[in-house]
C-alpha cells in the first residue's frame, strides 16, 4: 500500500535574483516516522560546471556545504515534521537551498527513491555535453570575432554590378548574382553612385583650388 511521504530538492543557486538553480540532492521524509529517512547528494556536478562555469575549488566548496546540510538533516533531530522541513527550507539564505516539501506516494522506499533521484537530480541522459559546446565556442571564436561587412562596396559587389549593367543585365539577374534583393541592391547602388559622384566632384574642386593657390604663389614670386 502506498505511503504518503514528502520530498525536497537540494539546489545550488548562486544568484537568487536570476533564480537559476541546479538540483544536487534529494531529501525524503516519512511523517509517520517523524524523521527524514533518506538524503542523497549527487557526485556529478557537470551541470553546475556547465551552467555557472564553476571550477574545481568551487565544486569542492559546494560539496562540503551540501554534506554539512545532509548531516544536519539526518542527525540533529531538529526536523521531525513536514512543518519543520518547510521552516528549515525557508531559512536557507546561502547558495544552497531546499525546495518546499512536495507530497509523493511511495510503495518501495529504495526503488522509488532511486527513481525520484534519477528523474529530478541526475543530468538527463540526452543532455548536451557542455564540453562539446565549449570546444565549439573555441573553434568558432575567430569567426565570431570577425567584423561583418555591410553594404555593396564593403562586400565587393560594385564591380560585379557595373559589369552587369554594362552588359544590360536586369536588377533581378544582378540581385540573384550577388545574393541581394533586387530592389534593395538597386537602391543601395544608386545611393553609392550618388556618393561616388559627389566625392569625385569634391575631389576635382579641391584639386582646382589647390592648383589656383599654387599658380597664385608662383605669380607673387
Amino acid at each position: 500500500m502506498p505511503t504518503k511521504c514528502y520530498y525536497s530538492l537540494i539546489q545550488f543557486c548562486p544568484d537568487r535574483r536570476r533564480a537559476e538553480c541546479v538540483n544536487i540532492g534529494l531529501v525524503l521524509m516519512k511523517p509517520e516516522l517523524r524523521r527524514i529517512i533518506k538524503v542523497r547528494l549527487t557526485k556529478d556536478f557537470s551541470r553546475v560546471r556547465c551552467l555557472f562555469g564553476t571550477g574545481d575549488d568551487g565544486i569542492s566548496r559546494i560539496s562540503f556545504s551540501a554534506e554539512s546540510m545532509k548531516n544536519r538533516l539526518l542527525n540533529t533531530g531538529e526536523i521531525i515534521t513536514v512543518t519543520d522541513l518547510e521552516k528549515f527550507a525557508a531559512t536557507r539564505a546561502n547558495d544552497l537551498q531546499l525546495t518546499p516539501p512536495r507530497m509523493a506516494k511511495i510503495e518501495d522506499f529504495d526503488s522509488d527513491f532511486e527513481r525520484l533521484f534519477k528523474d529530478l537530480v541526475l543530468p538527463p541522459e540526452r543532455e548536451v555535453d557542455c564540453s562539446v559546446n565549449q570546444q565549439a565556442e573555441r573553434d568558432f571564436a575567430p569567426l565570431l570575432n570577425t567584423p561583418v561587412l555591410f553594404g555593396l562596396e564593403a562586400q565587393g559587389h560594385i564591380p560585379t554590378i557595373e559589369i552587369g549593367l554594362s552588359h544590360g543585365d536586369t536588377w533581378q539577374e544582378i540581385g540573384s548574382r550577388i545574393g541581394w534583393e533586387p530592389e534593395t541592391a538597386k537602391r543601395h547602388y544608386e545611393m553609392w553612385k550618388e556618393r561616388a559622384v559627389k566625392s569625385m566632384n569634391e575631389g576635382r574642386a579641391n584639386e582646382q583650388e589647390a592648383n589656383s593657390q599654387a599658380q597664385g604663389s608662383q605669380q607673387e614670386d
